[in-house]
């Protein structure tokens, strides 16, 4: 029998019960691979980065210490986008969109010269399609319950999704304009890697919509976000990291209200 994917109301008892996690094997998977991406997070923001570079020098060679916190405090984001769906129940759809952002991380490896950095990132992504398609693919819900909290996180998924779009284009103007100084520290192939970090979290919003667990994303994302705000007012990004506080402040109200 085909598993069905379960599709969690807003009013579902419990904030971050990572108790009520049915602990499947993509469930499992979910949880290895998003702890990953929030420890190298840790590591970018924190500067111990020895480690890092020995496994993509590549990464080191069009790095600097501003992009090193862009980036660490960026996939935090990622990492956190993770959780939501798999407390939701949708493990198996996380790994099925989660391919994505790893397609996207893998050709930045690709065009900066890191080929051996690939081969860790195919295994990945084979463990992603096999958890996600067996035995058998989910079952969507057959509707979506449109809560505030769940049109919420639609809408910021879909301007994360464009600007996702503008790093992997290379049409950043736009973005500069909020953040010129994140554009003194980008080069072509930063920007795919940012790109790769947005995919992510669109990824992890996508399956927590589909899931059903759009209230325990806000919180989740929110925690990243912070991060990545705090790094903005330390950039002097003062404009951007305005928004940013508009939106956690959006973030907070709908996870935290019920």
């Amino acid at each position: 029998m085909r598993p069905r994917l379960a599709h969690r109301s807003d009013n579902a008892k419990g904030m971050l019960d990572f108790q009520s996690i049915e602990w499947t094997a993509a469930a499992c998977f979910v949880a290895f691979q998003g702890s990953l991406v929030l420890l190298t997070g840790l590591t970018l923001v924190s500067g111990f980065t020895d480690g890092f570079y020995k496994m993509e020098p590549h990464t080191k060679k069009i790095s600097s210490r501003p992009y090193e916190t862009s980036l660490g405090t960026h996939l935090l984001v990622w990492g956190f986008a993770m959780f939501g769906p798999l407390l939701a129940g949708g493990a198996q759809i996380m790994c099925i969109l989660q391919l994505i952002p790893m397609l996207v991380c893998t050709y930045y490896h690709y065009v900066a010269g890191g080929t051996q950095a690939m081969i860790p990132n195919c295994v990945f992504m084979a463990a992603l399609a096999y958890f996600g398609f067996m035995p058998v693919p989910p079952t969507l819900p057959s509707s979506i319950e449109w809560t505030p909290a769940e049109i919420f996180l639609t809408v910021v998924t879909i301007l994360a999704a464009v600007a996702c779009l503008q790093f992997l284009t290379g049409k950043t103007d736009d973005l500069y304009k909020l953040n010129p100084p994140f554009k003194e520290i980008m080069t072509r192939h930063d920007e795919l890697q940012m790109g790769g970090c947005l995919c992510g979290m669109v990824a992890g919003n996508a399956a927590a919509i589909i899931a059903g667990g759009p209230q325990d994303q806000c919180i989740l994302v929110l925690l990243g976000i912070t991060t990545v705000t705090i790094d903005h007012f330390m950039r002097g990004a003062t404009q951007n990291a305005i928004v940013n506080c508009i939106f956690c402040l959006a973030y907070a109200y709908f996870g935290f209200i019920r």
